[in-house]
């Protein structure tokens, strides 16, 4: 009887084992993938709340490129929000954006130079600026 139960509660801790190193696996390659992002690639709420209705759905329309891998039509989509909205409270989210989806096109120098720096250089004072010069110092 004693046997029995050690072997049940090995099967148990071997059971439960598998199951934590499947989460911890899952958990840690998940940011990995196209869809995910970081929290600095999120823009925050009080700035999306300030922004006009098509000012939002352009957003919209370029993070769905970035989400789903398309990264130059996502950069292209980020200059169109730029050169319309350039006085939106989203327009430095959106040059951030514009960095990260040049890094993803492996165009590191460009991000850097005209993605990231421009953020610090227009928005000093933005939340995105602290997130670019993190970025570049990252990079």
């Amino acid at each position: 009887m004693a046997r029995k139960n050690q072997e049940v509660s090995r099967r148990l801790t071997t059971i439960m084992l598998l199951r934590t190193i499947t989460l911890l696996l899952f958990m840690a390659l998940s940011p990995l993938s196209n869809g995910a992002r970081s929290s600095l690639q999120q823009i925050q709420v009080e700035t999306f709340e300030k922004m006009r209705s098509m000012e939002r759905y352009q957003m919209k329309i370029a993070e769905k490129h970035f989400l789903s891998g398309n990264f130059k039509v996502a950069l292209a989509e980020y200059e169109k929000f730029l050169t319309l909205y350039e006085k939106s409270p989203g327009a430095p989210y959106a040059q951030l954006m514009w960095s990260y989806s040049m890094m993803k096109l492996k165009k590191p120098k460009s991000a850097l130079r005209g993605g990231f720096q421009s953020v610090i250089d227009y928005w000093p004072m933005s939340h995105e600026a602290t997130i670019a010069a993190y970025c570049m110092g990252d990079s």
